[in-house]
């Protein structure tokens, strides 16, 4: 759903090809991202280096920007040592629903906002 709505923000600006690029981009980089941050935090240590420094950057940063689209995988939820509750999976998919639906609206608002001033004639 959140991938949809960026393609078609992306649709009224970009031709095929391009969006197709950008969005299995978005789509790499929202799975990559928190795995980037996790791993800058512990390489960094008191006194990082340039690189290292640079690489946290653009991991905040997309972890920031870009969906995380690591809260739809469901293997942590379903695959435990204990069985999870009921009321804790409801919970749990509430929270990534509402994750979703926050994202795909704003996503779509900016479609419209690229869509708005767009000459069709």
């Amino acid at each position: 759903m959140i991938l949809v709505a960026i393609a078609t923000a992306l649709a009224t600006r970009l031709p095929f090809i391009v969006n197709l690029v950008v969005c299995l981009i978005i789509y790499f980089l929202g799975h990559l991202a928190p795995v980037v941050v996790r791993v800058t935090e512990h390489a960094g240590g008191p006194n990082p280096s340039t690189g290292v420094g640079l690489i946290k950057f653009l991991g905040n940063l997309f972890d920031v920007f870009l969906p995380a689209l690591e809260f739809f995988t469901m293997g942590p939820a379903i695959i435990r040592d204990a069985p999870l509750d009921l009321w804790q999976f409801i919970g749990y998919v509430a929270t990534v629903l509402g994750y979703a639906v926050i994202y795909t609206v704003i996503a779509l608002i900016v479609g419209l906002l690229l869509f708005e001033d767009r000459d069709l004639a």
